[in-house]
């Protein structure tokens, strides 16, 4: 049994992948120091916790997992 996708990718859906990949190899070509990087480590991590904890399923409430 071979793979049968179930969805079809149409020219404007190829044409974003493109453009996802050509930003992807752009940012990938960036001369990048641990300064900037770090940074940046913090930054995604800043936006993922506000991100999760602005779920209702997933209300914050201050507290951490122990207590403290």
């Amino acid at each position: 049994m071979g793979f049968e996708p179930r969805y079809t990718i149409t020219s404007q859906v190829a044409r974003g992948l493109m453009l996802i990949e050509a930003a992807r190899q752009a940012v990938a070509a960036l001369p990048l120091n641990e300064g900037l990087l770090a940074g940046l480590r913090r930054s995604a991590r800043l936006v993922s916790t506000h991100v999760f904890s602005d779920r209702p399923s997933a209300p914050f409430t201050g507290l951490c997992p122990n207590g403290v």
